[in-house]
C-alpha cells in the first residue's frame, strides 16, 4: 500500500484488484491525478466532503497482488480543493478492520487530526 501512495497512481478497478492506470502511451510510469472530492456544503465558503477508508487488493507490479487501503476507492485517495479562508468539514468513514488516521499535508497549522476507530464516522 505504501508504494501505491508514493507512486501517486490512480486506480483502475478490475474485480477486487486496484491497478495503477496510464494515460495515452502504455508506459507504466505515467501518472494520473486523483479525482477531486465533491463538495456537499450548502453554506458559502465551506467545503464538506466524505472520505471512506476501505480494504482493497493492489497490483502494483503485474502478477504481484497485495492487501492495501483505498480512500473512496482510490489509491492514493482523492484530492480536496479548498481555498484559503474556507471552512473545511471532512467526514471520515472507516470500513477497515482496524483504526485509521489520515495525515494531511497542507502547510496549514491544525489542532485536529482525523482518526477513526472501526467501524465509525468522524468529523
Amino acid at each position: 500500500m505504501l508504494m501505491a501512495l508514493l507512486l501517486g497512481a490512480a486506480p483502475e478497478a478490475s474485480g477486487d484488484i486496484v491497478r495503477p492506470t496510464t494515460v495515452g502511451a502504455p508506459q507504466a510510469d505515467t501518472l494520473v491525478a486523483p479525482a477531486v472530492l465533491e463538495n456537499h456544503a450548502r453554506e458559502p465558503r465551506t467545503v464538506e466532503v466524505t472520505l471512506t477508508a476501505t480494504p482493497t487488493r493492489l497490483e502494483l507490479v503485474p502478477g504481484e497482488v497485495a492487501d492495501g487501503f483505498a480512500y473512496n476507492g482510490q489509491v492514493p485517495g482523492p484530492t480536496l480543493e479548498v481555498t484559503e479562508g474556507d471552512r473545511l468539514i471532512i467526514h471520515l468513514r472507516n470500513e477497515l478492520e482496524e483504526e485509521t488516521t489520515v495525515h494531511r499535508r497542507t502547510g496549514v497549522p491544525t489542532t485536529r487530526s482525523l482518526r477513526a476507530s472501526r467501524p465509525t464516522t468522524t468529523s
